[in-house]
């Protein structure tokens, strides 16, 4: 792990809404800048900063902490194999991906033998009967 690059302050502000930091962009090493080009062509340069809370506020009142972000993956290692795929899943997926925007999406049905429990349709022998409704409550609207 490489050393700590630190690049700049903070001060918390607004009852911790905002943090209001200063960074020093000299002390931001030339590998740590990454250039991206965009769809249209353009440039930009990006540095990947980590802003952090201090244990203690400093004698300037500074309770943030801006350091360059050096993490870099590592070439070595291979990923990990994708996890297998029931076909039951990729019809779910499926169908989620094709569905609208605004679609409502069942949930998936679990099989029939992994099934236990079963509808009750009347209240058990001694049950009071449920309240009348109100013209409200039968439209659909909740009082509150």
């Amino acid at each position: 792990m490489s050393d700590k690059i630190f690049v700049g302050k903070g001060k918390e502000k607004f009852d911790g809404d905002v943090v209001a930091i200063n960074i020093c962009l000299t002390e931001i090493p030339k590998e740590h800048i990454n250039a991206f080009t965009n769809k249209k062509g353009e440039t930009k340069s990006y540095v990947n900063l980590d802003v952090k809370r201090r244990k203690e506020a400093d004698d300037r009142g500074n309770t943030h902490y801006v350091e360059v972000n050096t993490w870099k993956p590592d070439g070595n290692k291979t990923a990990a194999p994708a996890p297998a795929v029931t076909p039951e899943a990729q019809q779910e997926q499926v169908a989620f991906d094709a569905a609208p925007n605004d679609a409502v999406i069942p949930p998936p049905t679990a099989p029939a033998e992994a099934t236990t429990a079963t509808a009750i349709t009347s209240p058990p022998p001694g049950t009071p009967a449920p309240a009348a409704t109100t013209e409200e409550e039968e439209e659909g609207d909740l009082p509150f």
